[in-house]
């Protein structure tokens, strides 16, 4: 597994990446970081680069399991300072973990819609091509004209101005349909 070291300007910016999520859960207003702070946050990232943090490139590894990887290692060596003990009781509380959890899921794509296969009777010989559109319904209008010909092949007839299939651009006129969800 390829990693790449952490700078300590990324590192700064994850660290008030936290805090920021701490604030909006809690409603709590955080202080601007002093420069002793800043000189702790350097300190803290010394620290985890002599221990060898790194990130993995994107998708490899998840969030979730490398914050279980370091409290186990916190909660496993000497008596960890105060500093220590905070940051391990931030990472451990549920609103946090739910966040490196959704992180995780975006991070992989998981929650993308899976498109269906295409329909066998499709053949790329006949030089036919396959665009598979979704649209969202909504109150307004689909905006056009769908009609079934004598050989029952459904298609575009007419697109109305303005319209959603207007506006989505992927809904040409004469246009077949090969399914429908």
């Amino acid at each position: 597994m390829e990693t790449v070291p952490i700078s300590s300007d990324a590192f700064l910016r994850i660290y008030e990446c936290i805090l920021e999520c701490v604030e909006d859960e809690f409603g709590k207003l955080r202080k601007k970081l002093t420069a002793a702070d800043l000189k702790r946050i350097n300190v803290i990232h010394a620290i985890l680069n002599n221990r060898g943090l790194r990130l993995s490139r994107i998708g490899e590894v998840a969030l979730s399991e490398v914050v279980d990887t370091l409290l186990y290692e916190w909660e496993e060596s000497a008596p960890p300072s105060e500093a220590v003990q905070q940051l391990v009781s931030l990472l451990s509380k549920p609103a946090i973990r739910n966040l490196f959890s959704v992180y995780d899921i975006v991070s992989s794509r998981t929650y993308a819609p899976q498109l269906p296969d295409v329909p066998y009777e499709v053949d790329d010989d006949d030089g036919i091509a396959v665009k598979l559109v979704r649209l969202v319904k909504t109150s307004e209008a689909l905006g056009a004209t769908i009609k079934c010909d004598a050989d029952g092949r459904v298609f575009i007839a007419r697109v109305i101005a303005g319209g959603v299939a207007d506006r989505s651009g992927n809904i040409q006129v004469r246009v077949n349909f090969y399914s429908f969800q």
